[in-house]
């Protein structure tokens, strides 16, 4: 099978994100919110996606809801019960990430976290019994011991993933390339260094022992100490305490031939005496007596040609410099071991952002639109906001765009709300007087249909069989509506402000109310615009729905709709476009329904992208038949004003077709005939 990427090597460096990881994922010369902008310390939203993606990731593979969580202050571990990442999200970054957090979660749900401290209790507490051979493990010895027990493990979890998913090894190798394999270690690896009988050379070699560069000749005992492993049967391990016994061989064959590491005593300042001792320096701002291994420049780097006394173990000599980086390295891998890779923290302010965006279900849908404008046909790539829950906290973030009013003391916002809350109340009033007249959609009608050739028996036709009459039977049909769903979309651009506006949230409130009060029906409201960010005022469609009767109470409506207000200009099309596959998910079962509310043109105009004219009334047409297409009955409501002129109507009728309304929503009776017509049409 071909290896067929949605991306070229210069759009997406990352090999197995690419596949299914939009290429503008990563941009970072333009925010969520759509223009080129300056760039900003942390891009939340997509933070949001990328720990979103992570921890679909985790659960797949450990099968097990495992918190995933960003790095705040003093947050860059794995504690046994979440995974931590760090908030650098980047191109570079992601694969390395992922396969982190998937080595993380595969500890959590295979690594005992308790075993190795009962173990060392239970060492201690024998030694002071009398029941072991010899003293207990010291301290540096106990440090060792944990320190290959952590290879082993990690070794046998990872086996873990590669056999039971091996489609996530990809993440696993970008992992190991970043925190493990470098040139440097290959290099180390095949030269002299660390190839003398020391404990801290041998866990050198063990840790690399997945190096293809490995070197089993470098230091007595090593070739046995990786038949203890045997890394080609580690599935033999089970469990914790397998990987414990494992160690402990490992650790019993080096101690024949390592010695005892030299306790290491901090060197006094310059300036400071420990007390009781002097305080003599020689050159280069030493202690006298300190050896070097031998000559040192200013920098504490070896001075060329000379080189500290080696094994026999390596092919060549390190320089100065590469002997520098290759112990940066095996820090590094050290440090890693022991679960303290360095993360880049997230304040706690724009932690709660995100989870405040991630309790609303705000994600991007990216669109790949082919349009016509009538003269040359272009595509275009355009990013839609996607907000599927309204959440009072989402009303007072600052990361979202300005047509959620939120609850900061200022006189504007406050009469805005109340005359929004004003309109929902006289909706809610309406929409009792609709509920009424729609009712009939729930009640179920029964028609008898007798004097039949077969059937049930009529008992009042039975006196007619001594006349020779055969006709005694009868059927009973029983006639109802199947369960319906009706998703009202409301236009929020600048030019429905006002009056418009009012009419339509009063209209879908109505209707909403209605819905409530017949048993077998749905009611979803959204409202989309294309409206900039408090933060950094740029620009992108939102789709944001407000209100969902299969999950929400109706007191949502009264409590939150009212902060929601209108701006910016009209994307129609391209928000229909990008909840496409909720709204056609609305069918199946149900009988789906969607109402539109706008008064005309789509319009939208950002970082190069122009969707207007022709082609954006061919779009959002092209959208209206994919849903009649799937059988969702469509009706749409022209919110206009005495400034309206023909050519607006005209190009609503453009897009809608014969499902164009162009009635007084406030009107009763007009209002409940077109809604009639929609909902009781078998």
């Amino acid at each position: 099978m071909n290896d067929i990427r949605p991306f070229t090597p210069n759009q997406f460096s990352n090999s197995n994100s690419g596949f299914w990881l939009s290429p503008g994922f990563f941009d970072d010369d333009h925010d969520h919110f759509g223009n080129g902008v300056k760039k900003r310390g942390t891009d939340l939203l997509q933070l949001a996606g990328y720990r979103r993606a992570i921890a679909n990731f985790v659960t797949i593979v450990t099968g097990q809801n495992i918190p995933v969580k960003f790095s705040t202050k003093g947050d860059s571990y794995t504690d046994g019960k979440q995974i931590v990442l760090s908030a650098k999200c980047d191109d570079k970054n992601f694969d390395p990430a992922v396969g982190l957090a998937l080595h993380e979660g595969s500890h959590i749900k295979l690594t005992d976290f308790k075993f190795w401290t009962k173990f060392i209790d239970d060492m201690e507490i024998n030694a002071l019994a009398g029941c072991l051979e010899g003293t207990q493990y010291q301290s540096w010895e106990q440090a060792i011991l944990k320190d290959l027990l952590n290879v082993v493990e990690d070794r046998r979890i990872d086996n873990f993933i590669f056999t039971s998913a091996p489609g996530y090894k990809g993440y696993y190798h970008a992992m190991y390339d970043k925190y493990f394999n470098s040139k440097i270690v290959d290099k180390g690896l095949q030269s002299t260094e660390h190839t003398e009988e020391t404990w801290e050379s041998y866990m050198f070699h063990i840790i690399n022992f997945t190096n293809a560069n490995r070197n089993l000749k470098a230091l007595k005992g090593l070739r046995k100490v990786w038949g203890i492993l045997d890394l080609k049967n580690i599935n033999r391990l089970k469990g914790t305490k397998d990987a414990l016994d494992v160690a402990l061989a490992m650790f019993d064959e080096i101690k024949k031939h390592a010695k005892a590491p030299e306790t290491k005593t901090k060197q006094p300042t310059e300036g400071k005496c420990q007390e009781g001792k002097s305080c003599q320096k020689g050159s280069g701002g030493k202690p006298k007596g300190h050896n070097s291994g031998g000559k040192t420049k200013d920098d504490g780097s070896k001075a060329k040609g000379s080189k500290a006394k080696k094994g026999s173990g390596g092919k060549y000599d390190l320089t100065p410099r590469q002997s520098q980086q290759l112990e940066k390295a095996f820090e590094k891998q050290k440090e890693f071991l022991k679960g303290n890779v360095t993360k880049k923290n997230l304040s706690k302010s724009d932690s709660n952002q995100i989870n405040t965006m991630e309790d609303a279900g705000v994600s991007m849908k990216e669109l790949n639109l082919e349009l016509d404008n009538g003269w040359y046909k272009f595509n275009q790539k355009v990013k839609v906001m996607i907000v599927n829950k309204l959440t009072k906290e989402l009303i007072n973030s600052r990361e979202f765009p300005r047509f959620l009013l939120d609850e900061r003391a200022d006189h504007y916002n406050d009469v805005c709300i109340k005359s929004n809350a004003d309109t929902i109340a006289e909706g809610i009033v309406l929409g009792k007087m609709l509920g009424k007249k729609l009712k009939v959609r729930s009640e179920k009608r029964d028609t008898k249909f007798n004097r039949l050739e077969n059937g049930k028996i009529d008992k009042r036709l039975l006196s007619g069989l001594g006349y020779g009459y055969k006709n005694v039977f009868h059927k009973i049909e029983t006639f109802a509506y199947d369960p319906g769903v009706i998703h009202i979309s409301i236009d929020n651009s600048g030019s429905m402000s006002g009056n418009k506006y009012k009419k339509a949230l009063k209209t879908a409130v109505a209707i909403a109310k209605a819905a409530s009060m017949t048993d077998n029906m749905d009611c979803v409201l959204s409202f989309r615009t294309a409206c900039a960010s408090r933060s950094t005022g740029n620009t992108l469609p939102v789709m944001l729905i407000g209100y969902d009767s299969r999950k929400d109470k109706f007191s949502k409506i009264p409590q939150l709709l009212k902060h929601v207000t209108t701006c910016g200009i009209t994307p129609e099309g391209l928000c229909f476009d990008a909840i496409m596959d909720q709204l056609l998910g609305l069918s199946g079962t149900k009988d789906a329904y969607f109402l539109n509310m706008s008064d005309g043109m789509p319009m939208y105009s950002a970082r190069g992208i122009h969707y207007n004219g022709s082609a954006a009334l061919s779009h959002t047409k092209s959208q209206v038949k994919k849903l009649k297409d799937y059988g969702i009955k469509v009706l749409s409501y022209f919110i206009g004003d005495k400034y309206d002129t023909g050519g607006t109507m005209n190009n609503f009728r453009t897009m809608y077709g014969k499902d164009a309304e162009f009635i007084n929503t406030e009107r009763l009776v007009d209002l409940a005939k077109t809604m009639n017509n929609l909902f009781l049409k078998k």
